[in-house]
């Protein structure tokens, strides 16, 4: 019975220490996101395809095309009316830095070029 209480008191508090993953989103609420149906994923930043290996690079593209597609969404090439730009943020003691893809339609209503803007912040401590 001692050993179970102790087994249990362990488990509580290396679950207890245990930090979720932060998932935020930014987007305009008076959106109508049923008038869209088609959606693309930008290419990986050249510093995120160094900082995460190929495996999860996969991982994450493959959870997003499945949500979208459960979100009734289509996977297209070129011409989407939707672009999805994925980025990390990696947080240590020393250092906090964001790299991001940014994405322009270069006008409102039309599908433009691609507009990539590289962003780098860092604080060191």
């Amino acid at each position: 019975m001692k050993k179970s209480i102790i087994l249990s008191l362990g488990i509580l508090i290396a679950l207890s220490s245990c930090k979720s993953t932060k998932i935020t989103s930014d987007f305009d609420p008076n959106t109508n996101f049923t008038e869209y149906k088609t959606y693309f994923v930008l290419p990986w930043h050249e510093e995120n395809a160094t900082s995460i290996n190929p495996f999860d690079q996969k991982r994450i593209l493959n959870a997003i095309h499945d949500q979208m597609q459960s979100r009734g969404y289509k996977r297209v090439e070129s011409g989407s009316d939707l672009a999805i730009s994925t980025f990390m943020l990696l947080n240590d003691k020393e250092q906090t830095s964001a790299y991001l893809n940014y994405y322009s339609t270069n006008g409102y209503g039309y599908y433009g070029g691609f507009g990539y803007h590289s962003f780098g912040a860092g604080y060191g401590g």
